[in-house]
C-alpha cells in the first residue's frame, strides 16, 4: 500500500475515527507482536500502515475545535456542521481507540478522555442534543440523554423518536 493510502480513501464511504482508531492500535500491537516473534518484515508493514493511519486521523479533526466522527466528503455532498458531524461513535473511539501515554509524554492521537480535545468534541456532542429530548432543556447540570446522532429517527423497529441514553456529569 502507498503512502497516500488515506488521502485517497477520503473518496470512498466508510472512513470513521472509530474505525481508524481501532485499526491503528491493531496495527500497533501486531507490529509489537511481529518483532518479540522476530518478524521484521511483517512489524515493517504494520507500522507503515499504522503511521498511514495515523497521519490521515487530522482529516477528522475539524478546526482545531473537535474530532468528526466519519468523513462527510461523499459523492452525494456532505455537511460538516458540528451537528451532523458528532455522534456517539466518538465515545466509542475514545473508549476503544485511547492509549495511555508513556513516561508521562503526550501524543495528541492517544485520545486520552483527558485531552482538551476529546473533552471539547464531547461538550460539543452533548449540547448537540440540546431541545432533541424533553429533559435537555436550559443548561446542561445534571446530565442529558443522549441518542446516537441528533435527529435520529430509527428506533429499533422503525421510524420514530430514537431511543435516547442517560449521560452522567459526573
Amino acid at each position: 500500500m502507498s503512502g497516500d493510502l488515506f488521502r485517497r480513501a477520503k473518496r470512498s464511504y466508510g472512513h470513521h475515527l472509530w474505525g481508524r482508531l481501532s485499526s491503528l492500535r491493531a496495527l500497533q500491537a501486531g507490529a509489537t507482536l511481529a518483532t518479540r516473534l522476530a518478524d521484521p518484515l511483517a512489524a515493517g508493514y504494520y507500522s507503515k500502515i499504522a503511521r498511514d493511519i495515523e497521519a490521515g486521523l487530522s482529516d477528522l479533526w475539524i478546526n482545531n475545535t473537535y474530532w468528526a466522527s466519519s468523513l462527510a466528503d461523499d459523492p452525494h455532498g456532505g455537511d460538516r456542521s458540528v451537528g451532523r458531524a458528532l455522534d456517539c461513535g466518538f465515545i466509542l473511539a475514545v473508549l476503544h481507540g485511547h492509549t495511555p501515554s508513556h513516561n508521562g509524554t503526550s501524543n495528541p492521537n492517544s485520545f486520552d478522555p483527558a485531552q482538551p480535545g476529546v473533552l471539547s468534541t464531547l461538550r460539543l456532542l452533548a449540547k448537540s442534543f440540546k431541545g432533541e429530548y424533553d429533559i435537555n432543556q436550559g443548561e446542561w447540570t445534571d446530565g442529558w440523554l443522549l441518542g446516537r446522532y441528533r435527529g435520529d429517527e430509527y428506533d429499533g423497529i422503525g421510524k420514530s423518536k430514537a431511543n435516547p441514553w442517560y449521560l452522567d456529569q459526573q
